[in-house]
């Protein structure tokens, strides 16, 4: 895995440039490329556990991903920030009293790394489930060296679990034999010793609910027990 900043920062450059000249679409019409990835990437490699969110698009007119996340109260950024705070405080203590309406949330954060499966930022509301797939088949080598060049301990997979499982069927492919735990229409999984969650997208209103899933799911299964990342 990668250990310095100024290595990242050339790498992800050059994988973004082979992406963007590997696809026409990207170029031209008035859409922009997403750069994702990591706001502070030292910030990212002191982390425990290292945390990825795959999520399926950037539509922002302004934003993008490797900015980081600014904690501002709506609904895309405060659940990531709980989701985030949740795996850190159950890492470092896995029978807590966790109070999760009443966590202390950091107003930025830069320690995390974001990746879009659709890199094409169109500006638009939402692309269907069909044209996310279709991007994460075309660009799942580019998708899969993104990832795995910071190798991450948890990805938590927002409405992309299918995607995921695209970027890596074949000999590389989830098997039913990785399902960790289950709670309701949700899972984890253990796949490549990362901790995989099959989960919501952030922009869901009712974070609390979803936020006590994710807690029941770690809680309940044990489930960082099962790595040897996993600093008992």
């Amino acid at each position: 895995a990668i250990t310095d900043a100024i290595e990242y920062e050339t790498k992800i450059s050059n994988l973004f440039e082979r992406c963007k000249n590997s696809r026409p679409e990207y170029d031209g019409d008035g859409s922009r490329f997403t750069m994702d990835g990591i706001a502070d990437f030292d910030a990212y490699n002191k982390s425990t556990p290292k945390i990825l969110f795959l999520l399926k698009e950037n539509h922002d007119e302004e934003y993008e991903p490797c900015h980081g996340l600014t904690v501002d109260g709506k609904p895309f950024s405060l659940n990531m920030a709980r989701w985030r705070q949740i795996i850190i405080e159950l890492y470092n203590n896995p029978i807590p009293k966790l109070s999760v309406s009443e966590m202390a949330l950091p107003k930025t954060i830069n320690d995390i790394e974001i990746v879009d499966v659709k890199k094409k930022n169109e500006r638009k509301p939402k692309s269907e489930d069909p044209e996310i797939y279709g991007y994460a088949e075309k660009d799942k080598d580019f998708l899969k060296e993104q990832i795995d060049m910071i190798d991450p301990n948890v990805i938590i997979c927002c409405n992309t679990f299918d995607s995921y499982d695209i970027l890596y069927e074949g000999d590389d492919s989830i098997k039913e034999d990785d399902k960790l735990f289950t709670v309701g229409s949700k899972n984890c999984w253990l796949h490549k010793n990362r901790l995989i969650f099959n989960f919501f997208h952030p922009s869901r209103t009712n974070g609390i609910k979803e936020s006590f899933i994710l807690c029941n799911m770690i809680q309940e299964g044990n489930v960082f027990e099962k790595f040897d990342w996993y600093k008992k």
